[in-house]
């Protein structure tokens, strides 16, 4: 079972993206130059369901908190991140038999979130 702090999210993927700050700079009279600065952090963007408003809020709510959030998931997966950025999307379910302890017809929602390692 995934959770964000303690809202259940079942994780469909989890894609993560890392790179180097390499500024490509073009003399006038010479080749291309690479100026080497570093590498970010990884940034990581979890694609998930939830099911219920009051779940969806609170995740809403994460993106303004500045504060990291806890990912907990299996395998002993436990990461803490800055929550960047969620786009959210509503399903078009008649019925929902994701999450049995709530009532059948509670939205589910697909959500996008992108983390920023602490």
């Amino acid at each position: 079972m995934w959770k964000l702090d303690n809202v259940r999210i079942f994780v469909q993927k989890m894609v993560g993206d890392m790179g180097q700050i390499i500024p490509r700079l073009q003399p006038l009279s010479d080749s291309t130059v690479l100026q080497f600065f570093g590498w970010e952090d990884e940034i990581i963007k979890v694609g998930a369901k939830v099911v219920g408003e009051s779940d969806l809020e609170t995740i809403r709510a994460m993106r303004t908190d500045a504060a990291t959030h806890n990912l907990t998931g299996y395998d002993s997966f436990n990461e803490s991140w800055y929550v960047k950025s969620i786009s959210w999307s509503r399903d078009n379910y008649p019925f929902q038999t994701i999450r049995p302890d709530l009532d059948c017809e509670t939205p589910v929602f697909t959500i996008e979130i992108e983390f920023y390692v602490q």
